[in-house]
């Protein structure tokens, strides 16, 4: 046997590639400083918070922008933002990540799911057209993976009936939609600053947006909000930024840019390297937009991989050939958020989502600074696969 998951040798040796994020020495000594300093717990009196809410307002082009400690904390307080009553709903795409409906329940109103589109992975504006009703007060937009929704269709939609736009921008520092920043495309946004994302601070989140008014009502989701006088007109949580990480943001601000280029070009790289294999679909980049590239996603055709008339099946024993040949990959996501037990939705009613769910795969090593040497180590993994495919039929 060839492959590495019955026993051959891998292609891509242990310690090939680098690690997310790459940390640097300035990064650990402008670090190292902020902890000597007195001022890295104090929220009102922290200069770097300040300055880092600044400068990534600046960034995503909107003129207010506030921190939180996490992604999760910024949906919910955009929730809270809205105003929303127990009677209203918010739509949700059924292919996300579960914290978005989540924090719809928290808010305190009712969650409707909507389908995506099976080639850019994103809401289906047909659908979610559907979806609407009298009591529909808001959407969640998830540029899912870093590429940008389609917001002029949606746009279009939710100004003819009065519903507040919520971008999930979580995965999607830096990408662009005609070229305007997410963040920047709807009413309002949140942002997370999780390890894993473009711009990692280890935690925190942030919101922006040019209302006011949206502003102010989200801040009072936060029991320590720095921009509202009546700061205890909602049950405020303790949703606090930290010094510490505003200091790591602010370094890694600067470097944005040139991380989102390097992920770019690996996914360029990989895109026409990877185009004579048909079974190979990868996540379509909407039109007139820029993705950030948080991971590279693609479909799996079973039919024309042919080791099994399952599709999931295929894709899991493809994947573990790929994982065993020492590719950073898996599955984002094995159920649509639907389907989960909190909310026990048939997932046929949403057929390109669960689509999705049984058949993408991600590889996540296309940040920098990995380079075209270890896009090229993937190519080969997948090349070996493909060469001894029939193998793939013997994986238990």
């Amino acid at each position: 046997m060839n492959l590495a998951v019955l026993g051959g040798k891998p292609i891509v040796p242990k310690g090939s590639f680098c690690d997310w994020p790459n940390v640097t020495e300035e990064e650990v000594k402008s670090l190292v400083e902020k902890f000597k300093s007195i001022s890295f717990n104090n929220y009102k009196l922290d200069y770097d918070i300040t300055q880092f809410e600044e400068l990534f307002g600046k960034y995503i082009g909107t003129k207010y922008c506030f921190t939180l400690n996490s992604g999760t904390a910024a949906i919910y307080s955009a929730l809270v933002g809205c105003n929303l009553k127990p009677s209203d709903n918010v739509i949700v795409p059924a292919y996300s990540f579960f914290s978005a409906a989540a924090a719809v329940l928290n808010a305190g109103a009712k969650v409707k799911f909507c389908d995506v589109d099976l080639q850019t992975f994103n809401i289906d504006s047909q659908s979610f057209k559907e979806q609407i009703d009298e009591d529909t007060k808001a959407v969640i937009l998830v540029h899912i993976f870093g590429n940008p929704c389609n917001i002029d269709k949606i746009n279009q939609i939710c100004k003819e009936k009065e519903i507040i736009i919520i971008e999930d921008a979580c995965q999607a520092h830096g990408a662009m939609y005609k070229r305007k920043k997410t963040g920047n495309l709807g009413d309002i946004a949140a942002f997370s600053f999780h390890i894993s994302k473009n711009l990692p601070i280890v935690e925190g989140g942030a919101i922006t947006t040019n209302n006011v008014k949206l502003r102010d009502k989200a801040a009072s989701a936060n029991m320590f909000p720095n921009y509202i006088e009546n700061k205890h007109i909602n049950l405020g949580n303790n949703f606090k930024f930290n010094g510490l990480f505003a200091k790591i943001g602010l370094e890694r601000l600067k470097s944005l840019e040139k991380f989102n280029n390097r992920r770019q070009e690996n996914r360029d790289y990989l895109i026409q390297r990877l185009k004579k294999f048909d079974f190979i679909i990868p996540q379509k980049i909407t039109e007139n937009a820029q993705s950030s590239n948080a991971m590279f996603v693609f479909r799996i055709d079973h039919s024309k991989l042919n080791i099994s008339n399952s599709l999931i099946d295929s894709r899991n024993r493809f994947l573990l050939a790929l994982h065993k040949e020492g590719v950073n990959c898996g599955i984002w996501s094995d159920k649509i958020v639907p389907e989960m037990e909190m909310f026990g939705i048939d997932a046929s009613k949403f057929p390109n989502a669960k689509m999705l769910v049984d058949s993408t795969i991600y590889i996540s090593g296309i940040h920098y600074p990995n380079s075209k040497n270890e896009m090229n180590l993937i190519i080969k993994a997948i090349e070996k696969i493909v060469d001894n495919k029939e193998e793939l039929k013997e994986i238990k």
